[in-house]
């Protein structure tokens, strides 16, 4: 297998705070979408789309007999020719009635979505991340040279031989299987999904474009 170019040395953490798009009445949330993922993948570019949602995302649980909705999350969901299907998150903050600032692309989190069922979209991973166990006593400093191939950046996490490694992002499934394949001191190579609660609390989406 032919040498995997080393990925920018720009560290992405998949959030997109400090990020502005226009408002203009030209501007469709696909057009917004498309350009916060292009940013995030510069210099590679989006193909045509061929599949632009937006899902709702809510959990449900039950307090003295009564249903409670969580507060909603907002999943724009782009599939443009990538290895995942690329989501923008918004959370919804409440204020009064409602979020008078709704949607704010300006706050975002990056998600990597790997297909369209239920399960895929309401656990996605965390763009641009994986989470790596490696052999037991492996020195940080040859974690770090072994993956420099892979990853812009490594850090090591809580507990010795935990690592997260920070990739290109959207091409989360590709560089796992290729470091499960490639490099041998890594014992296991995940997705970094996101958490959710889930004793006790029912997860639903539904399509809302």
């Amino acid at each position: 297998m032919g040498k995997t170019p080393r990925p920018s040395a720009v560290q992405f953490d998949g959030i997109g705070a400090g990020l502005h798009f226009p408002g203009a009445a030209d501007s469709t949330p696909e057009h917004v979408i498309r350009s916060i993922v292009e940013a995030a993948i510069t210099p590679t570019n989006l193909s045509t789309t061929r599949q632009f949602q937006l899902r709702h995302i809510r959990g449900l649980d039950t307090i003295n007999d009564q249903q409670v909705a969580f507060i909603p999350e907002f999943l724009y969901l782009l599939d443009a020719g990538l290895p995942v299907i690329a989501g923008v998150s918004l959370s919804y903050n409440v204020k009064g009635l409602g979020d008078p600032r709704f949607p704010d692309f300006a706050n975002h989190l990056l998600l990597s979505v790997q297909g369209w069922s239920s399960s895929e979209i309401i656990f996605p991973a965390k763009a641009g991340r994986l989470v790596l166990t490696v052999a037991a006593g492996m020195p940080p400093d040859e974690v770090r040279r072994g993956l420099e191939k892979y990853a812009s950046d490594v850090k090591q996490l809580a507990g010795n031989d935990t690592y997260l490694a920070y990739i290109r992002p959207f091409n989360e499934p590709l560089v796992m299987k290729q470091i499960r394949e490639e490099v041998p001191f890594v014992l296991r190579a995940e997705l970094d999904l996101i958490v959710r609660i889930i004793d006790g609390v029912h997860w639903v989406e539904d399509r809302v474009l």
